[in-house]
């Protein structure tokens, strides 16, 4: 019997690494965070992000095991013309981490118009490279 392969679960587990990066690098970045404060963050952002290498590492084995049991092979002659699919799904998950962050920018109330447009031309920019990728 074949062992299943649950890649949803572990491009969820990569998302959810990033979100807590994300909150992570936030409290790095407070004006009166103190030393001691910002070391112990910034030892958890090195093992998020450890964890996040060994996600990204996870999911190209998890890859190239799907394609062998499948019998998928890259003819003699093809061009390696990208990342592995580990660093291109990290790549995507980062890129929407993004897009939703500045999309909460856009809709804030308080925010002025000015950067609301700028927050909206950025997102643009984001979405059409989370598009190409």
């Amino acid at each position: 019997m074949r062992e299943k392969i649950d890649l949803g679960s572990l491009v969820s587990e990569l998302a959810k690494t990033h979100v807590e990066l994300w909150h992570e690098e936030d409290k790095a970045r407070k004006p009166n965070a103190s030393d001691a404060e910002i070391a112990a963050v910034k030892r958890k952002i090195d093992k998020l992000n450890q964890e996040r290498n060994n996600l990204i590492e996870t999911l190209d084995e998890a890859f190239l095991t799907m394609l062998l049991q499948r019998h998928v092979l890259a003819p003699p002659d093809a061009s390696w013309n990208s990342e592995p699919p580990g660093s291109i799904i990290d790549r995507l998950s980062i890129l929407s981490l993004k897009v939703y962050h500045m999309q909460e920018q856009e809709d804030r109330a308080d925010a002025s118009e000015d950067h609301r447009e700028k927050c909206k031309a950025k997102r643009s920019t984001l979405e059409l490279q989370r598009n190409d990728l």
